[in-house]
């Protein structure tokens, strides 16, 4: 049977067409099942991720809950702490605040510089004045107690110091002391004010002399008499003249209160340091041959101490004769050219005292190096001894028998020779004259045209003539005050 060609192609073309119908069928399922997959996959992984960051915000919002219930327990503690003692830190600022308003009520009559004043208005606004400077003092005493309780807070927790020091501070500037011009407007200008505006109502002399100001305004040192080999010990009579030494020369002279210049005693035993005596007599340390003289008015001498326990003095310098009539004698050692040895026979240098019945000589010292300068007070209670040899100026308290207590250190400066004014100053001598006050502190400094300034006394007919013995002359200058010791 013939074939048809034609349609056997027809034939073989649609079951080619078929099989790949068939295979875009089969592709199409294979595609459609995999986006399917996909897709589950795709919903399966978003799940997976929303569930996580559900149980992350979970976890995140339980230790959020932890951790404020664990603040607010710990806040609960320290709050109860603190309460406690605050409340306790309160009791004591309470008591405090009684103390201090009950001592501001009497502490003025305690104090010695708010006394004295007799005008009542002064006394009005010294009250005033007193009573703004205990406010301010029981505002301290309340930071006090403050930075008390923040110390004791301090033990409960570990950054105490800290609040303490905010506390504090905080506190300070509550009373605005770190406003200094504030704190000075608020304490100090009022009052000031107020105590002018009294004392400008009442005319008060608000300019009274410096303690300091020893010399009479205007006055200068004047040079009275020359020409001398070195003059020392002087020593002011009853009348006002002045006694002094012309050593090298042998010579007592006197410059008498009307200026006028005269030998008193030559020879005189070489005297040196010299003092008047209650009765007229004159005093003189003669080291010529290591004596003390008594010379009377009349100029007759006697020898009041020439050895202790039978060895010559080493050199009596000065001397200071005490209210009851008792000496002290400073006993140095100078090398002088009219004697016949070259040593002292004593083992030391020391303060000499002679009873008043001028029986006794008694050695007082005996750890100075070289005494010079003595003096003491009017009342006899007082001395005052210069070691110049150390450079320093002692005080000492005299007993009723004579004795010597209390060494006290009154100034880091030596002395030739002292003297005393009514209040207190002390002179000493050396290079001028430098003048301290009964505490120690220097106020004042004379300067003399000299090489060395000796001795002081005061003299004249009102006792304020400082006359000033330097090297070879004669000086005197006018001051406010008047000596102390009718002698010196």
């Amino acid at each position: 049977m013939p074939v048809d060609r034609d349609a056997g192609t027809t034939c073989a073309g649609q079951n080619v067409q078929r099989d790949g119908h068939n295979t875009d069928d089969n592709g199409a399922k294979e595609s459609g099942s995999k986006r399917v997959y996909l897709k589950i996959g795709r919903e399966q992984n978003a799940d997976e991720v929303k569930q996580k960051r559900v149980n992350n915000q979970r976890k995140q919002t339980e230790c959020k809950n932890q951790q404020r219930q664990c603040k607010e327990h710990q806040d609960g503690a320290d709050k109860s702490i603190e309460n406690s003692e605050h409340k306790r830190c309160n009791e004591r600022r309470k008591q405090a605040a009684v103390f201090i308003k009950v001592n501001a009520r009497y502490d003025i009559h305690r104090h010695p510089h708010r006394e004295g004043i007799d005008d009542p208005a002064l006394q009005k606004a010294q009250k005033f004045f007193c009573v703004r400077l205990h406010v301010l003092r029981h505002k301290i005493t309340e930071c006090r107690w403050v930075q008390i309780a923040s110390g004791c807070a301090g033990k409960q927790e570990a950054n105490s110091e800290k609040e303490s020091n905010r506390n504090l501070i905080a506190f300070f500037r509550s009373l605005n002391v770190f406003n200094r011009r504030k704190l000075f407007c608020m304490k100090f200008k009022r009052p000031l004010v107020f105590l002018f505006g009294i004392i400008c109502l009442c005319g008060v002399n608000v300019s009274p002399v410096a303690a300091e100001d020893v010399i009479t305004p205007g006055a200068k040192v004047e040079k009275l008499a020359g020409g001398f080999a070195f003059t020392e010990g002087p020593t002011c009579d009853t009348s006002g003249s002045i006694f002094f030494t012309d050593q090298p020369n042998n010579r007592i002279m006197k410059w008498s209160v009307d200026g006028k210049l005269s030998t008193f005693l030559q020879p005189a035993g070489r005297a040196n340091g010299m003092y008047f005596d209650a009765q007229g007599n004159l005093i003189a340390c003669a080291d010529e041959h290591n004596e003390l003289w008594s010379i009377a008015p009349d100029k007759k001498t006697t020898v009041l101490i020439k050895d202790y326990h039978g060895k010559y003095l080493n050199g009596p310098n000065d001397v200071w004769v005490a209210p009851n009539g008792a000496m002290y004698i400073t006993d140095p050692f100078f090398q002088r050219p009219w004697w016949d040895h070259d040593t002292m026979a004593l083992g030391s240098e020391e303060v000499f005292y002679l009873s008043p019945d001028r029986k006794n000589l008694v050695r007082m010292t005996d750890d100075l190096k070289k005494p010079n300068g003595i003096t003491g007070t009017p009342d006899g209670k007082k001395l005052f001894v210069s070691d110049i040899g150390a450079r320093q100026t002692w005080s000492y308290d005299i007993q009723p028998d004579g004795s010597l207590t209390n060494k006290t250190l009154f100034c880091k400066l030596g002395s030739d020779g002292m003297t005393i004014d009514d209040e207190g100053d002390l002179y000493l001598t050396g290079r001028g004259v430098t003048v301290f006050d009964r505490n120690g502190k220097q106020i004042d400094h004379i300067d003399v045209n000299e090489k060395w300034t000796a001795n002081v006394s005061f003299g004249g007919k009102e006792h304020k003539t400082l006359f000033i013995t330097a090297s070879e002359s004669l000086y005197s200058i006018q001051l406010r005050v008047k000596g102390a010791n009718p002698s010196k």
